[in-house]
């Protein structure tokens, strides 16, 4: 009877061990959380603060992290993440451009910049420039906005910044000027996010190619912080975190949890670009 038990025993606790190992290959392969349930996916994540913290978000965002082919990032990016009953959105224009598939204009000059007929193509909020359009930073949707291509074009690679005599503007409120390009108010804080997440998820690649990295990023940090807090995640916003989520198996942490900005600091984010 002990020995049928024991038996028992064995094959029950081999069966268990199979189970876990099957398991923690299928976390490991496609991520701890589901969407929607974004508080498990930093369960790694704990009072850390400074360099600290940005380096285990480091850690985190790229665990999983499915590369994509840029082409099928934009479709995706237009038809799914940013599009609302068949209408793209624009980042630096405010605008809903109807359209289909990879095709999408601006009736007549909607967005009062001086330039008619436009098109919708992809803006890199870190510019491609910066990062020779390497992959999987080409490819990452989480700077990737749709927006019309004058504006797009306008910005160029040029640094972020408050701008006082405009050299271009879009009604919306996006204007180019002294050599920087400052985002209309309601888009602010989607780009500070956007630059927040590129650096922690990129901060070992070579993302400062021919580019000063204190004129573009560093001694801007204290305004993109005060951007966003000013213009906090609205419910769009979260919802395209969940989406991009489904299609390349990672969060900007940012967007989750706001209060990661200051508790990583300037020090912070300064430290690990030494």
């Amino acid at each position: 009877m002990i020995k049928s038990l024991s038996i028992l025993l064995f094959f029950v606790t081999t069966i268990l061990s199979v189970q876990a190992d099957a398991l923690s290959k299928f976390l490991e392969l496609y991520g701890e959380t589901r969407a929607g349930d974004h508080h498990e996916y930093y369960w790694e994540i704990g009072d850390e603060s400074g360099e600290a913290l940005i380096r285990a978000l480091h850690e985190r965002v790229q665990k999983n992290h499915k590369a994509n082919g840029y082409s099928q990032a934009r479709r995706y990016l237009y038809n799914e993440v940013e599009n609302k009953d068949g209408a793209v959105t624009t980042l630096y224009s405010g605008l809903m451009i109807p359209g289909r598939g990879m095709d999408y204009k601006e009736k007549g000059d909607q967005n009062r910049d001086g330039y008619t007929g436009d098109f919708v193509n992809c803006e890199h909020v870190w510019p491609q420039s910066k990062f020779g359009k390497a992959s999987p930073m080409r490819a990452d949707m989480h700077h990737l906005y749709p927006t019309l291509a004058m504006p797009n074009n306008k910005r160029g690679s040029y640094p972020f910044g408050m701008v006082k005599n405009p050299s271009y503007e879009t009604s919306f409120g996006s204007r180019l000027g002294g050599h920087q390009y400052e985002p209309a108010n309601p888009a602010k804080g989607n780009v500070a996010r956007a630059v927040f997440y590129f650096v922690t998820r990129y901060y070992r690649e070579n993302i400062f190619q021919k580019t000063n990295s204190n004129d573009f990023f560093k001694s801007r940090l204290a305004m993109l912080m005060q951007w966003h807090e000013q213009d906090p995640p609205d419910e769009w916003e979260k919802r395209r975190n969940e989406q991009i989520f489904k299609y390349q198996r990672n969060r900007n942490p940012f967007i989750d949890h706001p209060e990661f900005v200051q508790r990583i600091g300037t020090r912070g984010f300064t430290a690990v670009l030494r």
